[in-house]
């Protein structure tokens, strides 16, 4: 009977995964929510049907939908008993309120605080808890908050330059790195210090120049101080990176109709009309500026 459920259970995974693949939100988490019926005491299963349920919140609209979802993966963290609790159910958790904060419910945002701080206490050389939890003071507009975060792991990170680190390992760092000194560069776009923010976006482009995002934050940090020249020569280096993405074509465009070159504009649009036929912002912005 056991075995038959234990293959039962890993059918509706394998279900789950496929519909992942498919960005099925729903057919995720109804095979996951089947898994951990045949397999209830399979805490791997519940930890995966709330890590999905978190990525499915972006998908959900209308605040009756976003709370019954959140009261389905409550339901699942109430399964997993606390003497089950490793690193990363403690993390998944903190990440679940602090979504719940941001979606549904803003006192929320005080478990995932707890929780953050408690991981931050216990492991305080891993940097995701660092990351995670000033994102958090980010969505909550405590831009000082995150940025006191931020530098604290800053000063956990390991030199890239040690002489026992073997690739893999430098990779890792790397990463780690650059995820951090975005979110630095945001904080202090956040709080309008253009320079800091530049200043540690360059660091994360030193370390990833082919992190395409950045080039868009700070053509959008130039943006944001009326430097239209230096906006233009961002996102054309992010097009020449991503020149299937239909966005920097836009952007350049918009760019140009700013700067009253509207021959620029046209051009640069027919560039994104071509990579995005169907898109009806992209028609109608075309009649708007071919009027």
């Amino acid at each position: 009977f056991e075995n038959i459920n234990f293959v039962r259970a890993d059918h509706y995974y394998m279900l789950a995964k496929q519909a992942e693949k498919l960005g099925d939100c729903r057919g995720i988490l109804n095979n996951l929510e089947r898994t951990v019926a045949y397999q209830p005491a399979n805490v791997y299963y519940k930890e995966q049907y709330i890590f999905h349920g978190l990525n499915c919140f972006f998908s959900v609209v209308g605040r009756d939908n976003l709370m019954a979802l959140r009261d389905n993966i409550l339901e699942q963290i109430k399964l997993i008993k606390p003497q089950d609790y490793q690193y990363t159910t403690r993390l998944t958790l903190a990440r679940a309120y602090s979504l719940f904060g941001f979606y549904v419910e803003p006192a929320d945002y005080a478990t995932a605080e707890k929780i953050y701080s408690s991981l931050i206490a216990s492991y305080p050389k891993l940097l995701t808890a660092y990351q995670d939890f000033g994102r958090m003071k980010i969505w909550q507009k405590d831009y000082g908050g995150a940025l006191d975060l931020f530098k604290q792991a800053e000063k956990s990170l390991p030199p890239l330059d040690h002489p026992l680190l073997n690739l893999d390992h430098r990779g890792k760092i790397v990463f780690e790195e650059v995820s951090l000194y975005e979110k630095m560069g945001l904080a202090y776009d956040k709080l309008k210090d253009y320079g800091r923010a530049l200043e540690y976006y360059e660091r994360a482009l030193d370390l990833d120049p082919f992190r395409v995002v950045l080039y868009k934050s700070i053509a959008d940090l130039y943006y944001a101080q009326g430097r239209l020249d230096q906006a233009v020569t961002w996102n054309q280096r992010g097009l020449m990176l991503s020149p299937a993405d239909y966005h920097w074509p836009l952007a350049l465009s918009l760019l140009y109709r700013d700067k009253k070159d509207f021959t620029q504009a046209k051009e640069y649009l027919n560039q994104a009309l071509k990579l995005k036929p169907e898109n009806q912002d992209l028609k109608n912005y075309y009649q708007e500026l071919n009027k």
